[in-house]
């Protein structure tokens, strides 16, 4: 440092002690500027050489650090390291995303993959008729064998069993063929479990729809056959075989809720084979049958009992009189009420069935048998108001009607000919009238007489046989009254000459053989007594005035005769009519009391077949039956018969070889 610094040369200028420069004296401002650059040289190192001490000490610091993050590094390897299951799970996705999840999982492509399926039936969601879809919840179950998931247990501290995530593996594509679900997919997502030797198993939980042949003909009381057939979408059966799970040819129960409108009656499973017809492999698939049963108290409640109900209300109308406004009424509404329940049982049933429940044909019936004993009603209200002789009833179902009369013991009420009824009420007429003759004819007297049919006139009442037995019967009845005075008397001659003067003249104007033939009558000599010539002209005045007092009684008694004649003859008039009128309006009556008792005979017919009716669909169609078991084997007979198509090319699939057990070098 004590040496002299020489300043290098600046850059385009020749050395200082070069050749061409030696002997040469250099100028005073090239001087001073190297000596400025010497100087800001000096002043830089000198700075250098004072922050030293900093720089290291951030040196250290950055070391110390990353040694610290590197130590803590390693530590956290050490821990991961120690669970055998989190180095066997990244180890075995490692390997499966580096062989590819597409593809099935075996070394040969000869290898078949036999897949094990089968279903745990969870609960039954709902069955719906009129889409005619069946939606339940399950659990899939799922087996089959995966090469590339085998590893050595013991490598792995004797880990023999892992939980993989589905989307990190192979999974067959077992899918519902006949699904009716809008959703792109029907199972959760869930984890698979496989051991060391490959195996694996996979339970996913789903809710499954699918598409379900509904038969109401027996609602409610009815019994659905449904099916849900599965198998691989894309692989054949030369690539992935199906099979039963744990070889049980059936859907589980061991979780299942009960339903409270359906009840299981079996739950079978098949396996089939079909061909295609543009394929030569066969592929295989499960079907899995639900046999269900309703549960009627729910329907019975709401359309059976009130069917019943109204059956039975409805065989009063057939007990109704036809000619009653009740009738028609009480059958109208229950015409509405069957309606209103056949809207009912419309809302329950699917609308575009090919098949009609019997309920709804016991619905119709009634309303049929109500339908048309209203309508009769109709028509024998009609006729026996309106009384049309022109619709008279014909005579070959007169004669039916009197036949299904006495067999249903009923009472004859069809009337005889009007013609025969009026031909009985002449005679019945003519025999009173000669009875009532005979008996007038002991009489002496008749004050009134009827003319007969022949129009005979009256009677007199004045004739003179009549004058004559007043007169005589009167006479003789005050002759009587005297002669009983006289003896019961005593009383002095002269009285007693007079009294007998008296009734012998009263015998003498008799005349005739009445006074010669009367008891006690007098001699010649009292004729010209003095006393009886004065008694015999008193007698003729008071004869006079009794002839005057029988001339005003007769010509009253012919006035009084005349004027009873003329009512008489108007009565029998007004009879006659009266009889005539009442038997036009009974031959008026007589077509509408035939057709009556054709309306009444045909309500009973329709009262014991609806009664037959009534008691055949209840013990039939009302009844709940149990469900046979050779029914359930026709309808799986049945199904398989729709794989019974030509097999084109014969099915070499080989069995499953036992997979080699591979160990990957972990």
């Amino acid at each position: 440092l004590q040496e002299p610094l020489q300043a290098a040369p600046l850059p385009g200028e020749p050395p200082l002690h070069s050749p061409g420069n030696q002997g040469s004296q250099p100028q005073p401002q090239l001087e001073k500027f190297r000596g400025g650059l010497v100087s800001k040289k000096i002043r830089s190192v000198g700075l250098a050489m004072a922050s030293l001490p900093v720089l290291l000490t951030l040196l250290l610091a950055t070391w110390a650090a990353l040694l610290g993050w590197q130590a803590a590094h390693c530590k956290q390897n050490e821990s991961i390291a120690l669970s055998d299951e989190k180095t066997l799970i990244k180890k075995i996705l490692l390997d499966y995303k580096t062989a590819g999840v597409d593809g099935r999982p075996v070394q040969n492509t000869t290898d078949v993959v036999t897949v094990q399926f089968g279903l745990g039936l969870i609960q039954i969601l709902d069955l719906d008729e009129k889409n005619q879809v069946l939606t339940i919840k399950v659990w899939s179950r799922f087996s089959w064998t995966d090469q590339l998931l085998q590893w050595n247990a013991t490598q792995y501290n004797g880990v023999s069993e892992v939980r993989i995530p589905t989307r990190d593996v192979w999974t067959p594509d077992i899918v519902l063929y006949n699904y009716a679900d809008e959703r792109l997919k029907e199972q959760r997502e869930v984890m698979i479990v496989t051991n060391h030797t490959g195996r694996v198993i996979w339970i996913p939980p789903a809710i499954y729809k699918s598409t379900c042949q509904v038969d109401i003909t027996n609602f409610p009381f009815d019994q659905q056959s449904c099916h849900l057939k599965f198998g691989s979408w894309t692989y054949d059966g030369f690539k992935l075989d199906i099979q039963f799970y744990q070889n049980k040819s059936n859907i589980s129960t061991d979780d299942y809720i009960q339903s409270n409108e359906w009840h299981i009656v079996a739950l079978p499973a098949t396996r089939n084979v079909k061909f295609y017809p543009c394929c030569n492999e066969p592929y295989p698939d499960l079907t899995f049958f639900l046999f269900l049963k309703r549960n009627p108290e729910f329907f019975a409640y709401l359309l059976v009992l009130p069917c019943v109900l109204l059956s039975s209300l409805t065989l009063v109308i057939f007990w109704l009189p036809p000619e009653s406004p009740a009738k028609m009424l009480l059958g109208m509404n229950i015409f509405v009420a069957f309606f209103l329940l056949l809207l009912l049982l419309a809302e329950s049933t699917p609308s575009a069935s090919t098949s009609v429940p019997y309920i709804g044909f016991y619905y119709c019936l009634n309303m049929l048998l109500i339908t048309l004993s209203t309508f009769l009603s109709v028509i024998v209200i009609n006729l026996y108001f309106r009384g049309d002789k022109r619709n008279r009833l014909p005579g070959w179902l007169k004669k039916c009607i009197e036949f299904l009369a006495k067999m249903l013991c009923m009472r004859q009420v069809i009337t005889k000919s009007e013609t025969e009824k009026l031909r009985l009420i002449r005679s019945e007429i003519k025999h009173n009238r000669h009875h009532n003759k005979k008996k007038k004819q002991g009489r002496r007297a008749q004050v009134v007489e009827l003319a007969g049919d022949t129009g005979g006139g009256p009677t007199s009442l004045t004739s003179q046989r009549f004058q004559n037995y007043v007169d005589e019967a009167s006479v003789r009845d005050s002759i009587a009254a005297a002669a009983a005075a006289a003896a019961s008397g005593g009383g002095s001659g002269g009285f007693d000459f007079q009294q007998q003067q008296h009734q012998q003249q009263m015998l003498l104007s008799l005349g005739g053989n009445s006074a010669a033939n009367h008891p006690g009558y007098p001699d010649e000599s009292l004729l010209f007594h003095p006393q009886f010539q004065q008694q015999q002209q008193q007698q003729q005045q008071q004869k006079q005035q009794q002839q005057n007092l029988l001339k005003q009684a007769e010509d009253s008694t012919i006035h009084l005769t005349q004027s009873m004649e003329s009512d008489l003859r108007e009565i029998r008039r007004s009879i006659r009519n009266l009889m005539m009128r009442l038997a036009q309006k009974d031959a008026t009556q007589k077509v509408a009391r035939e057709w009556r008792m054709v309306a009444l005979v045909l309500d009973r017919i329709f009262f014991w077949c609806y009664l037959v009716i009534i008691i055949t669909a209840g013990f039939t169609l009302l009844m709940p039956t149990s469900p046979a078991a050779s029914r359930i084997e026709e309808t799986i007979e049945e199904y398989k018969a729709d794989y019974t198509t030509v097999r084109p090319a014969p099915m070499t699939t080989a069995p499953p070889e036992p997979a080699t057990v591979g160990y990957s070098m972990l």
